[in-house]
C-alpha cells in the first residue's frame, strides 16, 4: 500500500481540496504513447483512508487502522504527518480497530477476514485468534487480558489469548442480533463497557460470568466509549456529532458537537482527547473546555466511482469515497458539498459507484447489496433496491436500471419506476425477503440475491464496468478475462455481445465518447485508449495509484475505479491507493 503521497508540480497544477457468448472480436493491437501518473494528478486527498479504530501508543504516537485500504498508519498526534505504516506485508488486513497493553505489545481485529492479530515489540506478527468476520472492537484490561467483539457482521464478545496458544473463550452472545459491542474499554470496576450501535444505549459486561447491564442511555448511535485517567466515561455518537463526558449522575456533558460520521477516540496518558472521523479522512483533537483541534486536513479518500453532472447553474464532479459522496468544482477541485454516510442511519449506504446527471445519479454498492436512485440537488434517495446481490456498476439505460452482479457473473436489468419525489425501498424481481443493505452478512450477499432482476448477458469473465456513448451503445468491461464487450446498439440488445478487445489487464471503469472508450486497468495501474471501430489499444497513462489487493473471496475490484469525462474534453478518474484524483485532456 502507498505511504505517502507527493504532490505533483509538473503539469496542471492541483488545487488543495480545502482551498477555495461473444461474437468475434475486432482485430486488436497495443501501442503505448503514456504518460505518467504524477504529472496528471488534478487533486491531493487526504493521508488517510477512512479512518476507524485509533490509539496512542507508549511512545505517543496514534495508531490508526483503517479497514478500506488495509493498513495501521503512525501518525504525529502534533503536526498530523505519517511517520510509518503497516499494511499488507505486515499481514495487516482490514483492520477495524486496535489497542495497545503496558508492555508495548499491539494487536487489532480484521473486520473482514476475523483475524485478531498481534505484534510485540521485536517480535514477529502473531494471529491470536481466528474468528468470523465481523470482529471489531478491541481492548486490554490493565493486567493484559485481551477483549474483542462483533459488530456488523455478528453479536459475540470473546476473550482472547494474545498469545493464540488458547483459544478464544466466549464471554456473552446475548449483545445482538447484528452487534455486540462497538469501540468498547475496560471501566474503573473491571468490567467492560461498549455502546449497543442499533439501541442507543452503553453496556456494561461482567467479562468473567458474561453478565450484562445497561450502563447509559439517551443515545442515538454510539460508535464508541473510552475513559480518561479520572475514571470518566466518554461517549461519541456517530449520528449526531457529539462528544459526550458523562457525569456521575448519568447527565451528558457535550464536550462538542462535530460533523457526523465519528467512529473511535482515544486518550493519550496526558488525558488529551483525539476522535476519528471516517467520511472526513481525518483526526479531531478535542480538549476539555470544548475547543477543537485538527491534527490533519479534512479530505477525500479512496475515490472511487465518478460522475461528471451538468447542472443549469452549477456542474459538479461527483466521486464516491465508501464513507460519503462528494461534489467538487470542475474548474478549481474545490469541494461544493460533501453527504456523509452512518451506517444503518443515512440513506447514502456505503457508495462504490456514481453514474447520472443533474436530474438523478445511481449509486451502487456490492457491500449493501444495494443500487440507490439519488437526488443530486436535494441529496435525498428517490428508491432503494435492496437484495440484488453484489452490484460493481450500475447506471440507468432506456429508461430502466442496468447493473453489472458479481454473485451471479451477469448483466442484470431492474424493472424501475423514475426518480421518485419520497423515498422508497424494493426488493428486486423473485427476491426472497433479502435483508437489508447493511445487515447482509460478511460480503453484501443477500438471500435470494441470485434471481434479482432479470439477467440480460451472462458473463464468464467477471462482469465490471459499464458505460454508454451519445448514441445509446451500451458497453461492459469484464475484470478477470480482460474483455470490453459492446452489449447494445442504438438502445437495441444485441442478440449476442460483440467483442471488441481482449487484451486488457483488470479493466473496471469504462467512459466512452466519440468511438474512443477510455478504460481503467487496475491490473497494471494504467489508462488505455481504445479505438472502438479497429480495437486498437494505446496505453495513456502509466502508474496509477490504484488497483488495491482484493481481500478472500470479494469481488477483486473491491473500490471500484471510475472514469468520467466533461464537455470540454477533460478525463476524470482517481486513484484510490493514493487518495488522488486525476485530470487528462483526452
Amino acid at each position: 500500500m502507498l505511504m505517502g503521497f507527493l504532490l505533483a508540480a509538473c503539469g496542471e497544477q492541483p488545487p488543495d481540496t480545502e482551498s477555495p457468448g461473444a461474437a468475434e472480436s475486432l482485430a486488436t493491437s497495443t501501442s503505448t504513447s503514456s504518460r505518467k501518473a504524477e504529472s496528471l494528478i488534478w487533486l491531493q486527498g487526504s493521508s488517510l483512508s477512512g479512518p476507524n479504530g485509533l490509539y496512542v501508543s507508549p511512545d505517543h504516537k496514534l495508531y490508526i487502522a483503517s479497514a478500506l485500504d488495509s493498513t495501521i498508519r503512525i501518525m504525529n498526534p502534533d503536526t498530523g504527518a505519517i511517520e510509518g505504516v503497516l499494511g499488507e506485508k505486515a499481514g495487516v488486513f482490514s483492520p477495524d480497530d486496535l489497542a495497545f497493553d503496558r508492555t508495548g505489545r499491539f494487536c487489532w481485529t480484521a473486520i473482514l477476514t476475523g483475524e485478531v492479530g498481534c505484534i510485540s515489540p521485536g517480535a514477529e506478527k502473531v494471529t491470536a485468534a481466528q474468528l468470523s468476520p465481523g470482529v471489531n472492537p478491541i481492548t486490554f484490561s490493565d493486567d493484559g487480558r485481551l477483549f474483542v467483539s462483533q459488530c456488523f457482521f455478528g453479536a459475540k464478545t470473546y476473550e482472547v489469548d494474545p498469545a493464540g496458544a488458547e483459544p478464544a473463550r466466549l464471554i456473552t452472545d446475548q449483545l445482538g442480533p447484528r452487534c455486540g459491542l462497538n469501540g468498547m474499554d475496560i471501566g474503573p470496576d473491571g468490567k467492560l463497557y461498549g455502546p449497543r450501535w442499533f439501541r442507543g444505549e452503553i453496556a456494561r459486561v461482567d467479562v468473567d460470568n458474561g453478565t450484562v447491564e445497561t450502563a447509559a442511555r439517551g443515545f442515538h448511535t454510539p460508535a464508541a466509549v473510552k475513559f480518561d485517567g479520572e475514571g470518566r466515561l466518554h461517549v461519541i455518537d456517530s449520528a449526531t456529532g457529539e462528544v459526550v463526558r458523562l457525569a456521575n449522575n448519568g447527565e451528558h456533558d457535550v464536550l462538542a458537537t462535530l460533523t457526523p460520521g465519528l467512529d473511535n477516540l482515544a486518550f493519550d496518558d496526558h488525558d488529551r482527547l483525539f476522535v476519528s472521523r471516517s467520511p472526513d479522512n481525518d483526526i479531531i483533537e478535542v480538549s476539555a473546555d470544548g475547543t477543537t483541534r485538527s491534527v490533519n486536513p479534512a479530505r477525500l479518500s479512496v475515490p472511487g466511482g465518478i460522475a461528471f453532472v451538468a447542472g443549469k447553474g452549477q456542474s459538479s464532479i461527483v466521486v464516491t469515497g465508501f464513507y460519503a459522496l462528494r461534489y467538487l468544482d470542475p474548474a478549481t477541485g474545490r469541494q461544493q458539498k460533501i453527504v456523509r454516510d452512518v451506517f444503518s442511519v443515512s440513506d447514502l449506504g456505503s457508495v462504490l459507484t456514481v453514474h447520472g446527471g443533474a436530474e438523478e445519479l445511481i449509486l451502487s454498492s456490492w457491500m449493501d447489496g444495494a443500487i440507490r436512485s439519488w437526488n443530486p440537488t436535494t441529496d435525498t434517495l428517490n428508491h432503494l433496491y435492496a437484495g440484488v446481490g453484489q452490484p460493481i456498476d450500475a447506471l440507468r439505460y432506456q429508461g430502466e436500471i442496468v447493473y453489472s452482479d458479481w454473485s451471479t457473473g451477469s448483466v442484470r436489468q431492474l424493472r424501475s419506476p423514475p426518480a421518485a419525489s419520497t423515498p422508497h425501498t424494493e426488493q428486486s424481481e423473485q427476491s426472497e425477503q433479502p435483508e437489508q443493505p447493511g445487515e447482509t452478512g460478511e460480503t453484501g450477499k443477500t438471500e435470494g440475491a441470485k434471481s434479482a432482476g432479470v439477467s440480460l448477458y451472462q458473463s464468464d469473465g467477471g462482469v465490471a464496468g459499464l458505460a454508454v456513448d451519445e448514441t445509446q451503445n451500451l458497453y461492459l468491461t469484464e475484470h478477470t478475462r480482460g474483455r470490453f464487450l459492446l452489449l447494445a446498439r442504438n438502445g437495441e440488445w444485441l442478440d449476442s455481445p460483440q467483442l471488441i478487445t481482449d487484451r486488457l489487464n483488470g479493466p473496471e471503469g469504462v467512459y466512452v465518447t466519440q468511438g474512443k472508450a477510455y478504460v481503467i486497468q487496475a491490473g497494471n495501474q494504467s489508462l488505455a485508449e481504445i479505438d472502438i471501430g479497429t480495437g486498437k489499444i494505446i496505453e495513456r497513462v502509466s502508474g496509477l495509484a490504484l488497483g488495491r489487493s482484493a481481500i478472500g473471496d470479494l469481488p477483486p475490484t473491491m473500490i471500484f475505479s471510475g472514469i468520467t469525462g466533461d464537455a470540454e474534453g477533460n478525463l476524470y478518474f482517481g486513484g484510490e491507493t493514493g487518495n488522488v484524483l486525476y485530470r487528462l485532456k483526452r
